[in-house]
């Protein structure tokens, strides 16, 4: 079984709790200290979905939602879980399974921590090896293709047979140096997990010929549960808000799939959506918008998170241009929130807002935020007139980037911080520069790129300047308030393999006003 925090509040939050069928005589209780606030029992409550498994005529996993309410604010709680075995005691078997803590009403008595991260590809978060790198010999691909379809059975089976509470110990490397970084003194109250959670379109030889409906479904579960189970320790201590991006679905969704043989077919391709979104809802239960505040009497700062992926407008021609990357009705929720800004805010996203529409044939492989000119330019005219200052939080790049925006004739200023890649995909590399303009490590350029500027953007990349820039790391930002009111923002930038070189400059400290 498997407890995952979900979204919490300053009074509540929502256990994702998933089991086989065969799980049975246990139970759950949440506690504040000694004091148990919430118990639960699978047995005395109908899952609210059932699952496709990862194999073959399995039965269906069951998956409950728990929504906690009436909790303390800014107070750590624990799930425990409890056998109900014959020859087991109470004592004996009792084990912490999860642990969260819920929103804080002041930035003033205690820093308010984020983690930030996106693109994570399970097949990376193992022990190094040929298998792990990130560019193998072209020689040795064939052989350990075959060795990763082995590896990634065996996990996914694993997940299938094992029963009881999950590992005490994490599985994964970035799960480990997640549980490090917690013993440091670092402890996310929440992540944002920004996009690319799962990597379902690869690989890319597994969408070379027909997949039925069945096939279909066991591939997305396998690798959900491939994925769930590697991150489970970084899943189950501390909140979790998901944003999706394009490989929760396919490359560069909702544009069709111009090299996936598999999904050429509009009707494979229907179906595939269907279940993708399916998983999406099940497991990440991702939002269209979401906003909470830090506050309890007066705000003190505001987040907003914007998915920007699954109400894309489709394309109609893979050259054609677009100009909604959110349903109407959500985007104006977002320009909303920026208009009625009376402290500062955070923007998160699943794509970079600073980014350069593309040209004609790379947007037929990949499509920004630029490239819906309408919302994107109404985007930056509202954040331009905007009456404090946003941080922008996002992935997808597959290197870590600051960006800061100096306005034109304004008073504020806008952030960027980009976390990107949690752990890379085989193969995939930095297709992407340093950013807009140039390949150095700080460079400028006009925001937005097209039409008459609002402002300059400098950039700087906090990995480019101590080797590869696409090093695997997550970002935790410190949220507080100075002594002058303002909202300071402490980044640290935290390789999942600290071995692979000096540890990066972050940008120094951020003031929010």
């Amino acid at each position: 079984m498997q407890v995952v925090i979900h979204r919490p509040t300053v009074s509540g939050a929502r256990l994702w709790i998933q089991a086989e069928l065969k799980e049975r005589r246990w139970s759950l209780e949440v506690r504040d200290g000694e004091q148990v606030v919430h118990a639960w029992s699978p047995d005395q409550h109908d899952p609210d979905h059932l699952m496709t498994n990862v194999a073959p005529r399995s039965t269906d996993t069951r998956i409950w939602f728990v929504d906690l309410a009436e909790l303390a604010p800014g107070t750590e709680y624990t799930v425990w879980y409890l056998p109900r075995r014959s020859g087991w005691s109470r004592e004996d078997g009792d084990r912490i399974v999860a642990s969260f803590r819920t929103l804080p009403t002041s930035l003033r008595d205690q820093p308010f921590r984020v983690l930030l991260a996106s693109c994570y590809c399970e097949d990376r978060d193992e022990p190094d090896s040929l298998l792990t790198r990130a560019q193998p010999p072209r020689w040795a691909r064939p052989t350990l293709d075959v060795g990763r379809r082995l590896r990634r059975a065996w996990v996914a089976l694993s997940s299938l047979l094992r029963t009881g509470p999950p590992s005490s110990e994490p599985t994964g490397r970035v799960a480990a140096r997640y549980r490090d970084v917690r013993r440091s003194g670092l402890r996310p109250d929440v992540k944002f997990l920004v996009g690319d959670q799962v990597y379902l379109d690869a690989p890319y030889r597994d969408f070379l010929l027909p997949m039925g409906q069945s096939r279909m479904k066991r591939h997305i579960s396998r690798t959900y549960s491939r994925t769930w189970d590697k991150l489970n320790h970084l899943l189950a201590h501390g909140g979790n808000f998901f944003v999706t991006d394009d490989h929760e679905f396919w490359n560069n969704y909702p544009a069709n799939p111009l090299v996936w043989i598999t999904l050429l077919r509009r009707r494979t391709r229907e179906r595939w959506e269907l279940h993708a979104r399916d998983f999406l809802h099940k497991v990440q239960d991702t939002q269209h918008t979401l906003g909470f505040d830090i506050g309890a009497d007066r705000r003190e700062l505001a987040f907003f998170m914007a998915d920007t992926r699954v109400r894309r407008q489709r394309p109609t021609w893979p050259w054609s241009r677009v100009e909604r990357f959110m349903a109407e009705e959500d985007f104006r929720e977002l320009l909303a929130w920026i208009r009625g800004l009376d402290v500062p805010g955070v923007l998160v996203t699943g794509q970079p807002l600073l980014a350069p529409a593309r040209g004609f044939f790379p947007r037929i492989l990949d499509r920004g935020l630029p490239d819906h000119g309408d919302q994107y330019r109404r985007l930056c005219d509202a954040l331009a007139s905007a009456a404090h200052d946003v941080l922008i939080l996002s992935g997808d790049i597959h290197y870590a980037r600051y960006a800061r925006v100096t306005l034109t004739d304004r008073s504020h200023v806008l952030h960027e911080l980009v976390s990107s890649p949690l752990t890379l995909l085989p193969a995939a590399g930095n297709h992407f520069g340093a950013g807009p303009e140039g390949d150095g490590p700080a460079h400028t350029s006009p925001f937005p790129l097209d039409g008459e500027p609002l402002g300059t953007a400098t950039y700087s990349d906090p990995l480019r300047g101590s080797g590869d820039p696409c090093r695997d790391h997550f970002m935790i930002l410190e949220f507080a308030r100075d002594g002058g009111g303002a909202v300071t923002v402490d980044v640290s930038v935290h390789l999942v393999r600290p071995e692979d070189g000096a540890t990066p400059t972050p940008p120094g400290p951020l003031v929010l006003r």
